[in-house]
């Protein structure tokens, strides 16, 4: 019999074009022949849209699919649900006193689940990536019980940003106010009950409640380095394995490379955690990083169109060393000193990368000299040798899955960027006219499958409007079982019903 908690899920991404169109994202109501027209001002407006529109796809994004989804099934498959109708345990979902019946205990003769550690320089994409990929899971889905007015919440997964300075006591009221918002609790309650409670054991398990009481699937503790590790205890880290080992959750963490050391100077819990995805592998990749430039420089607000030549990737390589989000904030600069430029307007090429560099981002050649060398961080001078070469043999597994994620990119980035270049303008069309956006992708999506070929814009629109107002057949005879399927739909912008759905019931 299914799981219905992993039923629920979408399934895992294994197609590469498609993972590619997911990640990649232009800028739809751009045409450069419309920027001469452009006052200084709108011209400012667009160029800064790169820094929140602006998405390419990155190396890492598919093992972070991957890890992420594998985390997720592996967390329900590892437990149990148990649910008494006699049993009645207070819940508050959306400021409202409910009554459950279940609960969702992990088995202890199973091993604790592994996740993974998702860790590369600031500024590679590692949070961006991360809000990406949740955008096609649903955070809280409710089970409607057969037969019963019952509902058995699920809470796929929590995001805990950790506070500067915090510690493990303010990570754990953290995790309360994650549920809360994860529930629609705008009053908070369970962030109340956490930090009403005394002790950091205690602490701890109220939150093992919380995951057993709403059945949450994966827990990601973003910018992990920011902990105060120095003033923390080691037993604290311990904690989160003890709540790994007693629920059979997946408890994932993304931050810089500073939590090499401030986590892992114990080399045991590096291999507890799981995976180790280093994100900051593509930065290394000059091929690779000249098709982000390529499809970067394909949305320009200069007075002429910009030929990107050798030199100029270099300049572009060197000052931004790489990481995506300073490239974009060089790019940006580099159209806004242009802007402001009063007479003739400079040449664009790599001495004028070079000179704006200098002149807005005189901290960033001593900022990244620093991560060629991450090992001279005072923290990570502590860690032992033996720990860092054990680190970098389990680091080097990821940097071979990402090497290979760059290869095929560049294989098929001509493909999609053409695929990118339309898919934006083609879905607001379609979309203008009345239809649901998510079918649109869908029905564009199955055209990227069988081939776009040599179809113009116009027989793709129509092709997909086509499939969208084809009538829905359905299957009849008495004799044939009907097909269980979930739906679900928007409850208050948070939650999703699921019906349909069959529990194994233990009492």
């Amino acid at each position: 019999m299914k799981n219905p908690f992993i039923a629920a899920l979408p399934p895992a991404k294994d197609d590469d074009k498609q993972l590619m169109l997911k990640y990649t994202k232009g800028l739809a109501d751009y045409d450069f022949e419309n920027v001469k027209k452009m006052t200084v001002h709108e011209k400012i407006m667009a160029v800064n849209e790169m820094r929140t529109k602006f998405r390419i796809c990155l190396s890492f994004q598919k093992q972070l699919e991957d890890a992420f989804h594998s985390s997720l099934v592996n967390s329900y498959r590892l437990r149990k649900l148990y649910r008494d109708t006699k049993a009645k345990i207070p819940a508050n979902i959306v400021n409202q006193d409910v009554i459950l019946h279940q609960k969702m205990y992990g088995d202890a003769a199973d091993s604790a689940n592994s996740s993974f550690a998702l860790l590369g320089y600031s500024g590679v994409g590692k949070s961006t990536s991360l809000k990406q990929l949740l955008m096609d899971y649903p955070q809280v889905i409710l089970h409607k019980v057969p037969g019963s007015e019952d509902v058995i919440p699920q809470i796929v997964y929590l995001v805990v940003n950790c506070l500067p300075n915090s510690n493990f006591n303010e990570m754990y009221i953290s995790i309360g106010k994650a549920v809360d918002r994860a529930l629609g609790n705008i009053q908070p309650y369970y962030e109340e009950v956490i930090l009403k409670t005394k002790g950091l054991s205690s602490k701890m398990n109220k939150v093992i409640e919380l995951i057993e009481t709403f059945n949450i699937g994966i827990i990601l503790l973003d910018e992990i380095q920011l902990i105060d590790f120095k003033h923390t205890k080691e037993n604290s880290f311990e904690g989160l394995m003890t709540i790994v080992n007693a629920t059979k959750i997946s408890i994932a963490v993304i931050g810089t490379e500073d939590a090499y050391s401030k986590m892992f100077i114990n080399l045991r819990n590096a291999r507890r955690v799981g995976t180790l995805i280093d994100a900051s592998t593509y930065t290394e990749n000059d091929s690779y990083f000249k098709n982000i430039v390529s499809f970067m420089m394909n949305y320009q607000w200069f007075d002429t169109w910009v030929d990107c030549d050798e030199d100029m990737v270099n300049a572009l390589k060197k000052c931004s060393y790489g990481i995506i989000d300073q490239l974009i904030s060089l790019y940006v600069m580099m159209h806004i000193y242009y802007f402001e430029k009063k007479g003739k307007k400079p040449k664009v090429n790599g001495d004028y990368v070079r000179m704006v560099s200098r002149k807005y981002f005189p901290y960033m050649k001593q900022l990244n000299n620093l991560l060629k060398d991450p090992m001279s961080d005072n923290c990570l001078k502590k860690a032992s040798e033996e720990t860092k070469n054990h680190l970098k043999e389990l680091l080097k597994k990821s940097e071979e899955q990402n090497k290979e994620s760059e290869a095929k990119q560049i294989e098929l980035s001509d493909m999609m960027l053409n695929i990118a270049k339309i898919k934006e303008p083609i879905i607001k069309d379609i979309e203008n006219v009345g239809f649901d956006r998510i079918e649109i992708e869908k029905c564009f999506n199955k055209l990227i499958k069988k081939g776009l070929d040599d179809m113009s814009n116009r027989e793709i629109k129509q092709t997909i409007i086509s499939e969208l107002t084809k009538p829905k057949l359905r299957a009849r005879g008495k004799n044939k079982p009907l097909k269980k399927k979930c739906f679900k739909q928007s409850l208050n912008n948070k939650l999703a019903l699921c019906y349909g759905c069959i529990f194994v019931i233990l009492k």
